[in-house]
């Protein structure tokens, strides 16, 4: 049986919400234009390291279907199980879409459009448009981000070119050392399914696990192409996908956008773009613009300042620096140390500098540009961190690998926490018929049908139709 290409199949999973989007938000003329650049930019990046990126581990694939599907329930992804409390806006999300009409907007004082990376909402909600049935929608988001994790962990075994089943656990468990910092800083006693990654209140790098269970729209596309860009760091071709790859991923997650354009200043390490590689991103730039537009029609009522001025200056400075110490220094001062590349040690120094910087600015209600944008480089610090547990058991050396173990054993326990929560505490799930304005932080999630965007280049809105 010939394999399939897997980066291939990436590059059309994370496409289909955006085609979706641009079928569904914009004008028809508008829309059938877009999806013909959107069709014309896959096709310029398709040929990209060719044959490189299959997977043909037939034998792995119906363990990891399963255990990729099995995760995703358990996060309560769908209703059908634990949910925290981010699923009240997801369930809020699924219902609207799925009963509402697309743009999707609400009668608050006044009508107002939704301003949100909806992409990994629509595939489902569409099928669930079709039945007129939110459970249809439910059932088939689980199967839509099950499929979606499952790529994740094709694409970390294709980039370690290792698997064992031990690798995808090491995977969903890995994180900065929030055990530490809870324990020596919370005021409240540790227990069983704490949600630990909060213990220094300016901010959080989440773990994966986390991630999994309260936010995969952030941590799927943000994991999808960063192990695509990584994998492709020395070809001067992937300088084509900059501006499609920044449009697929904004339709998830804007957050996770700035995330994966961090990591092209880093690829300056291997390459420099070529004028050629640079000029393939001509189609993908409208798209990328109309997405800019659309999300620069937010009603500005996300919160956002220069974090210490939310905390004493003592207070601020003391977290902080034990923040960076346990969420992130400890990890990339290992690699550096360990590895042999010269280029992964100045690569170890950018990503010292720029989230030590990141996090000063908040955006979002609870600081989610911190968060979300660092979703690449902590995928790419486990990729190090994996390459070099194999090599130094190969090559018998014990304090290293020992110093490694410590280190993922250490960053696992916010994640087993979640996992015990999930699997332990008495199931609650969110209401489904809650409209998205009943949720916390919704005034957020709103735009102004006045902007370029909405007046221009969307489907008209009820409430211009009204007036």
């Amino acid at each position: 049986m010939q394999s399939l290409n897997l980066y291939r199949i990436i590059l059309l999973y994370l496409a289909v919400p955006s085609f979706i989007f641009l079928i569904s938000w914009l004008q028809i003329l508008y829309g059938v234009l877009a999806s013909v650049l959107l069709v014309l930019s896959i096709y310029k990046v398709w040929g990209l390291e060719k044959g490189r990126l299959r997977f043909d581990r037939w034998k792995q694939s119906i363990p990891i279907l399963v255990f990729s599907f099995f995760i995703t329930t358990l996060s309560g992804l769908g209703g059908f199980g634990h949910q925290n409390s981010d699923h009240e806006k997801h369930n809020a999300m699924i219902h609207d879409l799925t009963v509402k009409s697309w743009p999707l907007q609400y009668e608050k004082k006044q009508w107002q459009p939704l301003v949100y990376s909806v992409g990994m909402y629509l595939p489902a909600t569409l099928i669930g448009k079709v039945f007129s049935s939110v459970m249809v929608s439910r059932v088939f988001l689980i199967l839509w981000i099950s499929f979606g994790l499952s790529l994740v962990f094709f694409l970390l075994i294709k980039s370690i070119n290792f698997y064992k089943p031990l690798l995808l656990l090491t995977f969903v468990l890995f994180g900065g050392f929030d055990i530490v910092g809870y324990l020596l800083y919370s005021p409240v006693p540790l227990w069983l399914g704490a949600h630990i990654e909060w213990w220094g209140t300016l901010f959080q790098y989440s773990s994966h696990g986390t991630q999994i269970m309260w936010v995969p729209q952030h941590c799927i596309p943000a994991w999808l192409l960063t192990g695509v860009i990584w994998n492709n760091k020395e070809n001067t071709k992937v300088w084509g996908g900059v501006c499609l790859f920044g449009f697929l991923v904004s339709t998830w997650s804007v957050f996770a956008s700035f995330g994966i354009a961090l990591l092209y200043p880093m690829l300056l390490l291997w390459q420099s773009p070529k004028k050629s590689d640079l000029a393939s991103n001509a189609p993908a730039f409208p798209l990328l613009v109309i997405n800019i537009l659309f999300y620069l029609s937010s009603s500005n009522d996300i919160d956002s300042d220069y974090i210490f001025k939310f905390y004493p200056f003592t207070d601020f400075w003391l977290n902080y620096i034990m923040l960076l110490m346990l969420e992130l220094v400890v990890l990339v001062v290992v690699v550096a140390l360990m590895h042999r590349a010269v280029k992964i040690k100045k690569l170890m120094f950018i990503v010292l500098f720029v989230f030590s910087i990141l996090p000063i600015y908040r955006l979002g209600s609870a600081h989610d540009l911190a968060m979300r944008a660092s979703i690449p480089v902590f995928y790419i610090l486990y990729i190090l961190l994996l390459s070099l547990l194999r090599e130094n058991i190969k090559r018998h050396k014990v304090i290293p690998v020992m110093i490694i173990v410590l280190c993922l054993s250490l960053g696992s326990v916010a994640s087993l926490m979640e996992f015990y929560r999930a699997v332990t505490y008495k199931r609650h799930e969110y209401k489904w018929e809650v409209e998205l304005p009943d949720t916390r932080f919704s005034s957020q999630y709103f735009g102004d049908d006045g902007t370029f965007f909405f007046k221009h280049l969307s489907k008209k809105l009820k409430n211009i139709d009204e007036r």
